[in-house]
């Protein structure tokens, strides 16, 4: 699997989430916090995957493109869900 699968994935994680509630670009910030503890450390050409930061701007720009509008992050829902584990 290399950077162009990679990019399809990051597409319709966009595409999926875009009709529901949640935020279609949630995975930017995962990104983000890739990009924040430094990033990829090698030269794009060489890597499986694409940069980082380009990831982040991508899903953005494919959230837009889609006209996506939820806003939920999942977090109320998450926070539930953890009381009822032992």
């Amino acid at each position: 699997y290399g950077r162009a699968n990679e990019r399809e994935a990051d597409e319709y994680s966009v595409t999926y989430l875009c009709p529901t509630d949640y935020k279609a670009d949630g995975a930017a910030s995962f990104f983000e916090k890739i990009v924040e503890a430094g990033g990829s450390q090698g030269p794009t050409f060489l890597s499986t995957h694409p940069d980082p930061g380009n990831r982040v701007e991508d899903i953005r720009a494919e959230k837009i493109n889609q006209g996506c509008t939820g806003t939920s992050t999942f977090d109320s829902e998450y926070a539930a869900f953890k009381t009822t584990l032992p």
